[in-house]
């Protein structure tokens, strides 16, 4: 797939990732969100974050005991950093467009969550589905974003993923689930569309 964004700085820190796995011992994880969606399946968006998801919560934990460590070998300051007991976030930059490595505990939904695929000069590395991506989005996050409806966009027109997530997850979201993501769509103000989709275009 021809590269359509420069995503030298994500490459950047999914390496820096990795190696944080490596060296605090996670026993399996795997990359996901949005930035994979974009770098390894689409090319549809900008996206800075890169986010690591693990079923290890001893890892978790370890990241969360050793976060000051952590902090200084990327060069930020604990300001930087946000924890919460299953996840944790380095904020690598500020700006509008910032930089963020995230670790999140949290277990598969789907019933083929993972493929091994060549990405950011990675061999073989174990990434999510598309519609893994997706189904996380919908089940753990509680605020959704323009970015996320974005991405919901593009997977539904690449594999007809509501069809196959309302098989696989129903269960677990719900109708109610649904109906609040459509509510939080049609209620984001115009101003943040407008400047979300700005984001998305911007090419270094």
């Amino acid at each position: 797939m021809k590269q359509k964004y420069n995503f030298k700085d994500q490459k950047q820190l999914l390496d820096i990732a990795l190696q944080i796995c490596e060296d605090y011992k996670a026993s399996e994880y795997s990359f996901g969100g949005g930035t994979l969606l974009s770098v390894a399946y689409y090319q549809h968006r900008m996206s800075y974050d890169i986010d690591i998801f693990t079923e290890d919560f001893l890892f978790i934990q370890n990241l969360i005991d050793n976060k000051l460590l952590i902090a200084q070998s990327l060069g930020i300051d604990e300001h930087n950093i946000e924890a919460s007991p299953s996840a944790i976030t380095f904020i690598l930059s500020s700006n509008e467009a910032g930089l963020k490595l995230d670790f999140l505990y949290s277990e598969p939904i789907t019933s083929k969550p993972y493929d091994y695929i060549d990405v950011l000069d990675q061999i073989n590395l174990k990434v999510q589905t598309p519609q893994e991506v997706i189904a996380r989005k919908i089940k753990y996050r509680e605020i959704l974003t323009v970015r996320d409806f974005v991405d919901f966009s593009y997977v539904q027109q690449n594999s007809n993923m509501m069809k196959e997530l309302q098989k696989e997850i129903i269960d677990n979201v719900g109708i109610e689930r649904y109906i609040e993501i459509v509510e939080q769509f049609t209620n984001m103000p115009i101003e943040l569309l407008d400047t979300e989709l700005k984001l998305f275009r911007y090419i270094i």
